[in-house]
């Protein structure tokens, strides 16, 4: 009589806490610690560039304080009385062959300055891509679960070009125009020490409004990435999905909810020339913004409108500083002219000295707001280059033994998923699989197969218990190195943009990229033409292929949409020969496809799971029947296991599954 054997499952109450998901947040103060670190950090890779920029803007600085003193000169040389004329207009030729010189050279310094400015600002832009990519590589599978593909490429692309455009950018424009200003006042000094004194006790009043203002605008651009973020994962997922929603005649909702990011500009209600969310106070939408909360409505529409309101406001307020600054100037200078203390010359030069450094003084608040319109983007690209990988990740340093046997282990292996942290998924599971043989993992939905394999591929840590491989802890192990001895076919195989040659040799492409670390890999790196026709022809892949006109050069278009599903699973099975994997882990290979190709990629399978460690899930009775062992999975333990014959006498569950392949 056949009867379910159920394995003892220990107390769930005494797990360890779960690992979950690190939550991505952004502090409301203007810059923290970690974005200062990383701007420090950067620049200081350039510091020998900015070092002769820096030089060459001091000299830039003081030639484009000559015309100023050169246009004094002339005034006070065109008006005085005291040389004949003669003489008077000799010396303005001179002045004025000396001024057009003057004009050629900061010509050209003003090149020089924006190539080097250009060629600084590039390279942190590529540095900034470089290490926020590598950061996303090698962060934990459970990141890319809760975080759409659109998000992380929004902070790959335009949110290190608003980096690239307001921090580099401005960052060298503030730097600029401060040494023009530290020059100008130096000069306004030497012109007139009291009006210059005056110049700089009262103006500084401005920093007043720089830290509100910082804050709001941090929390705009930030808001406003992110919504740009969202707006991009959804038309990325609209235009990737665009044949299953043309199927449905579903533009007009796809539409929509791209819509819903952007905002349409037709229906959005205006109060007082504000974009606001119906029912919500422009009041409470300003002391939100400012306090760094979240906008109700946010939209990218509304956010660049306040965005913009803030920078305006922000220009206003310094224009009307400006302006009163300069009244006062004025009123002093005239006064020291009509008093006989000052030349008009003098007075003329000063003015133009005065002008000069207001520029710059505008220069540092604008490329200042321009830096604090930045800080939302830095702060979401920050966050995921300061996220610390977990063991799971990477483990460069773990054990690399010379040779695997390939014998794995699970004893009571409690799991659940870091974004689903309170639902345990494996409750005890203890099975063995021995090397070199093949294990054929069964049951319903659910039960957790594919975790098994996603475990043994150390996509994810487990909560309790132990996973081994030759005795040895599974987390011991260089994390890649391991990797690269488990080869995983899946369900939906995953082709890449490119021929059919690179695909299957993806593998041995990835170990000589590897091979380059430093460490010995002791896994051919390498590839010749016979190597990947000799995996094609295991995989039962080669005849296809001959038949395709540019054969293993032929592009498989995007995730290989030009491939039919079996030639896919083919191209995939070959691509895990070739690199010759100790362990292999099928997810259901052949479940998807018609007989034909079911019975080729069934053939492919066979012969690559000789001499090797096989984990399978199936549900096809053809597929499992001739594994060495079978464990029936339910609720994430195993409930029996043994060979075909064993279970078919004595397990109810396996039964069951079996009874319903037939009927299928």
């Amino acid at each position: 009589m056949a009867t379910e054997v159920e394995f003892e499952v220990d107390d769930e109450d005494s797990l360890p806490p779960p690992v979950t998901v690190p939550h991505l947040n952004t502090k409301a103060s203007p810059i923290s610690k970690s974005e200062i670190a990383l701007v420090r950090s950067l620049l200081k890779q350039e510091g020998s560039s900015l070092k002769r920029y820096c030089s060459l803007a001091v000299v830039a600085a003081a030639f484009e304080m000559l015309p100023a003193l050169i246009m004094g000169m002339l005034m006070q040389t065109a008006i005085s009385q005291a040389q004949a004329v003669d003489r008077r207009l000799t010396t303005v030729n001179n002045l004025i062959c000396s001024l057009m010189a003057v004009y050629f050279l900061n010509v050209l310094l003003g090149v020089l300055k924006g190539y080097m400015g250009a060629s600084i600002s590039s390279r942190v832009l590529t540095r900034i891509q470089l290490k926020l990519f590598d950061s996303i590589l090698l962060q934990d599978i459970a990141i890319f679960d809760t975080m759409k593909s659109g998000d992380l490429l929004s902070r790959l692309t335009s949110d290190c070009y608003s980096i690239q455009g307001a921090i580099t950018g401005a960052a060298i424009s503030v730097l600029e125009s401060g040494i023009k200003g530290t020059v100008g006042t130096a000069f306004m000094i030497w012109a007139s020490p009291l009006m210059a004194v005056s110049f700089v006790i009262v103006f500084p009043g401005i920093a007043v409004t720089v830290i509100p203002m910082a804050k709001a605008l941090k929390s705009a651009s930030r808001q406003r990435s992110e919504v740009r973020a969202g707006s991009t994962s959804v038309a990325q997922e609209i235009i990737a999905s665009i044949r299953t929603l043309r199927s449905f005649a579903a533009e007009g909702l796809g539409k929509k909810l791209y819509v819903n990011y952007l905002s349409d500009p037709d229906d959005v209600e205006y109060r007082y020339l504000l974009p606001v969310e119906r029912g919500t106070r422009i009041r409470t939408t300003a002391i939100n913004l400012f306090y760094g909360r979240q906008i109700q409505g946010r939209t990218i529409l509304r956010l660049a409108v306040l965005s913009q309101l803030v920078t305006s406001t922000f220009v206003s307020v310094l224009t009307i500083w400006v302006t009163g600054v300069m009244t006062f100037v004025m009123w002093q200078g005239f006064r020291a002219v009509v008093l006989g203390s000052l030349t008009a010359g003098q007075l003329f030069s000063f003015f133009m000295y005065a002008g000069f450094v207001v520029g710059a003084i505008i220069g540092c608040l604008m490329g200042f707001t321009s830096i604090m319109s930045a800080l939302g983007p830095m702060c979401r690209v920050n966050e995921l280059i300061c996220l610390m990988p977990g063991s799971s990740s990477s483990n460069p340093q773990g054990l690399r033994p010379t040779t695997m046997k390939g014998t794995i282990s699970f004893d009571n292996v409690f799991f659940s998923y870091p974004s689903r942290p309170a639902i345990l998924i494996l409750r005890g599971l203890s099975i063995k699989m021995d090397a070199n043989k093949s294990t054929a993992l069964v049951g319903g939905s659910g039960g957790g197969k594919t975790t098994v394999l996603s475990i043994l591929e150390r996509f994810y840590d487990i909560r309790k218990g132990m996973v081994t491989i030759d005795g040895l802890n599974i987390c011991e192990f260089d994390t890649a190195w391991l990797r690269q001895r488990v080869s995983y076919v899946q369900q939906e195989p995953v082709l890449f943009s490119c021929s059919i040659a690179d695909n299957i040799g993806f593998a041995r492409r990835a170990q000589s990229t590897r091979a380059l670390s430093g460490r010995r890999n002791s896994v051919a790196t390498s590839m010749t033409n016979d190597e990947l026709v000799m995996a094609a022809k295991q995989a039962n892949a080669h005849s296809f292929i001959c038949g395709l006109t540019e054969r293993y050069d032929t592009k498989v278009g995007e995730r290989g949409t030009l491939l039919s599903g079996g030639q896919k699973q083919r191209i995939a099975i070959a691509r895990a020969i070739i690199a010759n994997p100790r362990i292999l882990l099928l997810d259901e290979a052949t479940s998807a496809l018609d007989t034909e190709s079911e019975h080729l990629v069934q053939l492919a399978i066979e012969g690559m799971m000789i001499n090797r460690t096989v984990v399978v899930i199936a549900h096809r009775l053809s597929t499992i029947i001739n594994m060495d062992q079978i464990a029936v999975l339910k609720r994430g333990t195993t409930i029996d296991l043994g060979t075909h014959q064993m279970l078919l006498e004595r397990c109810l569950a396996y039964q069951h599954l079996v009874h319903s392949a037939k009927e299928h």
